[in-house]
């Protein structure tokens, strides 16, 4: 799997069998997402997306090219719980991390837009084996992390424990 920043506010998360894209609000060229667009907010918009043929703007259980999608509310946050290529991944915004301790458990990677101070201690409790930080304002809240511009892993790559990862 591959995870990699398309914007300030957007990614791209691709699997083996099919790709999508969080948030595609500041995008400047035409993306493929392989059918599946995940919008967090309700001022995004996925006009720059093609072959979207399904757009996900909130609470519901979802599966698309194999992709497992869960999305719940959390605190009047949007939290989506992804299963892509044997990898449970929560992706959410550090705005929402109050209300995670009871919603999420057993979460490979924890995908964090970095839109407000994080609670590491709230993150400690969820045990992701990665954290990964996206987002204009990454670099402010997290002082100790890797950062890169992508980011590849397997389920057999997963490490044991848990590192943080900014992506730029």
């Amino acid at each position: 799997m591959e995870i990699l920043p398309l914007s300030n506010v957007s990614l791209k998360i691709k699997g083996k069998k099919a790709s999508l894209v969080v948030d595609p609000q500041v995008i400047r060229e035409k993306v493929e997402a392989d059918g599946i667009v995940i919008l967090t907010q309700e001022d995004f918009a996925a006009a720059k997306i093609e072959g979207a043929r399904v757009v996900l703007r909130g609470p519901g259980e979802y599966e698309v090219s194999g992709i497992k999608i869960s999305g719940v509310k959390v605190g009047g946050h949007l939290v989506y719980k992804l299963h892509v290529d044997g990898i449970n991944i929560a992706l959410t915004t550090g705005s929402a991390t109050e209300g995670l301790k009871d919603q999420l458990s057993d979460h490979h990677i924890l995908i964090l837009y970095a839109d407000a101070a994080i609670d590491s201690s709230i993150v400690a409790t969820l045990e992701p084996r990665v954290v990964l930080f996206y987002g204009q304002q990454a670099k402010d809240f997290v002082k100790d992390g890797v950062s890169t511009a992508k980011f590849f892993i397997t389920k057999e790559k997963l490490p044991e424990k848990m590192e943080t990862v900014i992506l730029q």
